[in-house]
């Protein structure tokens, strides 16, 4: 009776194991787009702070030019990281509610599962006891009429 349900429940084991797989890969992109996006921040600040002209020093034109171009390109990387970071971190939470999803269902199935083997163990119990009270009323009849075939 629970052949199908048995089934269902090794395919829910498997739907759940591989979201998590999935969440594991998520957290891992999240993690690396993060540091990532930390080593740029830490970049640019060591970078601008050797800014030609820092500290009141004079320096060439094309020097602060050619650095605030650099800034400028760097300041477009952290925008770019920024957005690589909230998309994974999109995922990840996608993925944390497909796990909960898969879980929950497996739970499902699994108090499917127990429901059946109970109702089962109860039909099999009450088979068991009508065998006992027919075996008893027949051991009953024999000793009452000394015949094990009379009413």
């Amino acid at each position: 009776m629970s052949g199908g349900l048995d089934t269902l429940r090794e395919l829910s084991e498997r739907q759940r194991d591989a979201a998590r797989v999935a969440l594991m890969q998520a957290e891992a992109l999240s993690n690396r787009a993060m540091a990532q996006l930390e080593q740029l921040r830490a970049y640019e600040a060591d970078y601008r702070g050797r800014a030609p002209g820092s500290g009141g020093a004079a320096a060439p034109i094309e020097l602060l030019r050619c650095h605030q171009g650099f800034m400028g390109r760097l300041e477009q990387a952290l925008a770019q990281q920024h957005e690589a970071v909230r998309r994974a971190e999109a995922e990840l939470r996608r993925r944390r509610e497909l796990l909960q999803q898969a879980e929950l269902k497996l739970a499902s199935v699994q108090k499917l599962l127990q429901r059946r083997q109970a109702e089962q163990g109860r039909t099999e119990a009450r088979r068991d006891q009508r065998q006992t009270d027919e075996a008893a009323l027949q051991r009953h009849r024999r000793a009452t009429n000394g015949y094990g075939d009379l009413p």
